[in-house]
């Protein structure tokens, strides 16, 4: 069996018709498992993925609003909806069937989708089946439009370990990764790579003579190519196997590394198998590695101020992606945590995807002399705004406040919810800027960049850098009623009244707090550039603590991050009591962050390897100073309860 599935972030509704579907391809597929029935494939496929079918062949699924009507031999694709950058949503289970998008409507109001969401986009895929499977199909494509400018997809191969599967991953992997900006030979290595991977798994994941699933998916997001091959079989030393993959001079099935992607892991899925984990950047050509000998050298101390002039405020263009990736360069070096900014093509894909929206000011000369930008961060309603730059130039003569006014005034003709904004404390210059447009001190991000990065002494800080998080409505907020350990309510209090947001607190005394029941579940977010990761405890249950307990060591112990936060839904009653458990671990409270999840505010808490000391803090104003106090006093405590 194999079963081909487009996924989205976002779990709308899918719904399936035809309920003489076997009887049309005149098979006998009905509960049990006939021989050689590819509509039994077709469903235990949509099943492994959380889907339901019943009787009739129709099923449900989380994925896209959609309608699958099969007809003899075809598969047609009714009401599907396309996003704002016109991405079909589509899932189909491929088992060799054509299909064909028969009409499409863009999101509306009514649809109830956010039009942020990226969805899935297979470009004439063409796939090999089983021998006994050919005679019943006249061919094996799947045809989805998509921009052609743009390689963005979400991608899930699902089948058996028996070989006979090969075929399928080879057509699959050469189909879908084509689309790619990549070399030929890159193309042929990674596929190569991929698919000795997948051999493997095969051949040692299960018992011998035990069938078992093995899922191949493939990810691209803003430039950075993931593909990863999940079995569920044997439990295996993940340890072990990462050590051996990253020593010195170490092939993975006789392929050098190096040569083939950017980065390779093994990520272990306890009791339920593991994922060898592939990374590959699509547009890796640095900044400075583009330019003419001389032309990147960072800006001296002594700037010269340029003449005054006039400046122009607007969005970025395509073709100054590189002036805006030159000016970050010369300004911050190589230290700038994010490291996209330096990837002139990597920033125009994200402003074209609306990932980022970058806001430029040009000089009389037309020279790109500041940049700002909205980011989207996780999958919550708002935006974070920043990367800012000026040039030492034209520097005071407010071009900052204008790309942030600019920048502002166009997020709040969105569907966006609020801003928010990191401050740095290394000055107080920022903090000033987002209290004048309006932010509300929310959290304490300590040691969020590390301390590599520079400012304007050009030399790194004596720690890594805390930032304070500001927040802005867009909207007027809604009432809610929330669940914090009682020994952060007063805190908590506040920083709400501060956002003016009314909330009722659910009673939950110090101690007393109720364990969450069934399975929790929860994304991990890694900065590399950053050293350090987010877990989002997407929802909360029985065993959320150990999963992130879990996820703490091997960051830290394995990735040798710096900083691990977590984010906790603050409306699930089960809330404080992980939040406790987690403290026990030497989690300690940093605030609140409205709006950053699909849930609504999250309770933020941080696990620093180092501590961070009180003096290299700048603080604006006494409301900062009394939450940078309480925050350290609360790492304090923690690692002392932890040791």
């Amino acid at each position: 069996m194999i079963a081909l599935t487009g996924l989205s972030k976002s779990p709308s509704s899918i719904v399936g018709s035809d309920s003489d579907a076997g009887r049309r391809l005149g098979l006998p597929c009905g509960d049990s498992k006939p021989a050689g029935c590819p509509i039994w494939g077709f469903r235990t496929g949509f099943e492994s993925l959380g889907c339901k079918l019943n009787r009739s062949h129709s099923f449900r699924c989380g994925l896209a609003r959609n309608t699958v009507l099969w007809r003899e031999t075809q598969c047609f694709v009714r009401n599907a909806v396309l996003c704002k950058k016109n991405y079909a949503c589509c899932a189909v289970a491929l088992t060799g069937v054509p299909c064909h998008q028969e009409r499409a409507k863009s999101v509306g109001e009514d649809d109830g989708l956010k039009t942020n969401r990226r969805w899935l986009m297979i470009p004439s895929l063409t796939l090999s089946v089983p021998p006994w499977f050919a005679p019943l199909l006249p061919s094996t494509r799947a045809n989805f439009s998509r921009p052609s400018s743009e390689f963005g997809m979400q991608l899930e191969l699902s089948f058996s370990n028996d070989p006979v599967n090969l075929p399928s991953v080879h057509a699959f992997l050469g189909t879908t990764l084509q689309q790619s900006p990549l070399a030929k030979t890159v193309i042929d290595g990674v596929s190569q790579f991929v698919e000795i991977a997948v051999q493997n798994a095969m051949a040692t994941a299960y018992p011998e003579g035990e069938t078992g699933s093995i899922r191949l998916s493939v990810e691209e997001q803003h430039g950075k190519l993931e593909i990863r091959i999940r079995d569920f079989g044997i439990p295996s030393d993940v340890k072990e196997l990462e050590r051996n993959l990253h020593q010195e001079g170490a092939n993975q099935f006789g392929v050098p590394l190096h040569e083939i992607a950017d980065e390779v892991h093994w990520l272990s899925n306890g009791p339920d198998g593991k994922t060898l984990q592939i990374i590959k950047w699509l547009h890796d050509k640095h900044v400075a590695d583009q330019g003419e000998q001389g032309d990147m050298t960072l800006y001296p101390k002594d700037t010269p101020l340029a003449p005054d002039q006039e400046y122009s405020i607007r969005r970025m263009r395509d073709d100054e992606a590189e002036q805006v990736s030159q000016l970050m360069y010369r300004t911050y070096g190589n230290t700038y945590f994010n490291e996209d900014i330096y990837y002139p093509d990597r920033v125009a894909a994200q402003n074209r995807r609306d990932i980022v929206s970058s806001y430029v000011a040009v000089s009389e000369a037309g020279e790109v002399v500041g940049h700002y930008a909205l980011e989207r961060e996780g999958q919550g309603p708002v935006v974070e705004v920043g990367q800012a730059v000026v040039s030492p130039a034209h520097r005071r003569r407010g071009l900052l406040n204008r790309m942030k006014d600019f920048a502002l005034e166009d997020a709040a003709h969105t569907d966006l919810l609020g801003w928010f904004a990191d401050a740095v404390t290394v000055h107080t210059a920022t903090q000033k800027s987002n209290i004048a447009h309006g932010g509300q001190l929310t959290a304490v991000q300590l040691a969020i960049s590390p301390k590599k990065e520079h400012f304007d002494s050009q030399q790194e800080q004596t720690q890594r850098v805390t930032c304070l998080m500001y927040f802005h409505w867009l909207k007027p907020p809604q009432s809610r009623t929330v669940y914090v350990p009682a020994r952060h309510a007063a805190v908590v209090e506040s920083i709400y009244q501060r956002l003016e947001c009314p909330v009722e607190f659910g009673a939950v005394e110090l101690g007393t707090a109720e364990a969450p029941t069934g399975h929790g579940t929860q994304s991990v977010q890694l900065i590399a550039g950053a050293a350090r990761a987010r877990v989002s405890a997407d929802s909360l249950g029985e065993d959320t603590v150990q999963l992130i307990r879990k996820a703490r060591r091997e960051l830290v112990e394995q990735t040798h991050l710096e900083v691990v936060f977590v984010d906790l839904p603050v409306q699930d009653p089960g809330t404080p009591f992980v939040a406790e458990q987690l403290e026990a671990d030497g989690f300690g409270f940093l605030g609140i962050c409205p709006e950053l999840s699909e849930r609504g505010d999250v309770l933020r808490l941080a696990y620093l390897v180092e501590p961070v000391g009180r003096d290299a803090i700048h603080t604006i104003d006494e409301t900062a100073a009394d939450l940078v106090d309480y925050v350290l006093a609360e790492q304090a405590r923690v690692r002392s309860k932890a040791m």
